[in-house]
């Protein structure tokens, strides 16, 4: 009996150290690096998590997908409709120190940590997060033009495992914890009810859900940066 306890624990403590060892595979290679600018669907299943708790006069639509009238499509991480302004929000999941500033084509990600006694960094340029929106912001403007809907308002929401260090005064620009509170700052009334709903209703009926179109998007994103990275 002891010794089925003893192995029972042997084998308990294997699958600990086997599931520790893989909750840091972020790469997926089974070489258990961790990647700090891994894909950002972890960081927008968070951010939609806190988008969820908003009232209900906030309709909230996540991974907005529609044609931007040049045979193409724009792909928003967030959008939240309300009577006090429609929110477009880009999240970023990256870990590091972020520097940057307003009109930058790119921004910068410095990245340090020790893993098993090894000491890992990097640096790596992706693009600036708010000309990102910006180009975001201007093809839904152009989708709700019958709407003709009041400013459309950017948020670039980071993780709360990113050091900011961005000079944009007057970009908004904060963490995923503190979303819900920028967005419920905002109290003066800049729209119906009726409109707000029609807005919300017609977002969700151009929302492109076909999966050969979006893993079309996808795979140009992937072209998009793989170019970029072998061209700086």
């Amino acid at each position: 009996m002891p010794y089925v306890i003893i192995i029972g624990v042997f084998l308990a403590i294997l699958l600990l150290i086997r599931w520790s060892f893989r909750s840091r595979d972020k790469n997926g290679d089974g070489t258990g690096r961790y990647n700090p600018f891994s894909p950002g669907d972890n960081g927008e299943f968070a951010v939609a998590r806190q988008l969820r708790r908003l009232p209900k006069e906030y309709m909230v639509i996540n991974d907005l997908m529609f044609h931007n009238g040049k045979n193409r499509t724009t792909q928003i991480d967030h959008v939240v409709v309300s009577p006090y302004g429609i929110f477009v929000i880009e999240t970023k999941n990256i870990t590091g120190h972020i520097y940057g500033s307003a009109y930058a084509q790119h921004w910068k990600r410095y990245w340090r940590a020790w893993y098993r006694g090894i000491e890992h960094s990097n640096e790596l340029e992706f693009q600036n997060p708010l000309l990102q929106n910006q180009a975001h912001i201007i093809a839904l403007n152009a989708a709700l033009e019958q709407f003709r809907p009041p400013q459309l308002i950017s948020v670039i929401a980071f993780s709360p495992n990113a050091e900011l260090k961005v000079h944009a005064d007057g970009a908004n620009i904060l963490y995923w914890s503190q979303l819900r509170r920028f967005i419920r700052h905002h109290r003066t009334t800049v729209m119906s009810t009726d409109q707000t709903e029609a807005i919300y209703k017609y977002l969700r009926t151009i929302n492109i859900r076909e999966k050969d179109i979006r893993r079309q998007h996808a795979e140009r994103a992937q072209r998009n940066k793989q170019y970029y990275m072998n061209n700086n």
